[in-house]
C-alpha cells in the first residue's frame, strides 16, 4: 500500500496496485476508501472557508442595504421639498375664467412666491422633525 494521494476533486484517497490475472500486468486502481484523517482536516478547512465566505457576503449585503436606503432617504426628501411648488403651479396652471391674480400687474410673480414660500414652509417643517 501506499500513502494517500489527492485526486482531481481533491478528496483523499488511498491507492493500491492489482495484479490483473488475464495479461499480468500491474495497474494503480483507487480504492474507494478516504483516508479518515485527512478527510476530517479539510472537512475544518472548507467550513472554515465556508463562515467567512457567508460573513463577508452578508456585510456586503448590509452595505449595499446601507447606501440604497440612504438614496432612498434622499429621494423622499427631494420629493417632500418639491410637492408644494408642483402642487402650486398646478393650481395656477388651470385657465379658468376668475383665476387668483389672473388680471393683476405680477400675478406670475406672485404665484411664483407662493411656490417658493410653500417650498421653504416644508423644508422647515422636514427640519423640525428631523428628516434630515
Amino acid at each position: 500500500m501506499k500513502p494517500a494521494v489527492a485526486s482531481s476533486d481533491s478528496a483523499p484517497v488511498s491507492r493500491s496496485r492489482m495484479t490483473l490475472s488475464a495479461c499480468g500486468s500491474q495497474h494503480s486502481v483507487v480504492s474507494a476508501a478516504p483516508a479518515t484523517p485527512m478527510m476530517s482536516m479539510s472537512g475544518i478547512i472548507v467550513g472554515s472557508l465556508q463562515e467567512r465566505a457567508r460573513l463577508l457576503l452578508e456585510e456586503v449585503a448590509a452595505r449595499m442595504t446601507e447606501i440604497t436606503n440612504r438614496r432612498l432617504f434622499t429621494l423622499s426628501v427631494l420629493t417632500a421639498c418639491l410637492l408644494p411648488p408642483t402642487l402650486v403651479t398646478g393650481f395656477f396652471g388651470m385657465n379658468t375664467k376668475d383665476m387668483l391674480w389672473q388680471n393683476t400687474e405680477g400675478g406670475t410673480w406672485m404665484a411664483l412666491g407662493v411656490a417658493v414660500i410653500a417650498s421653504a414652509l416644508s423644508y422647515w417643517a422636514l427640519r423640525r422633525m428631523r428628516a434630515f
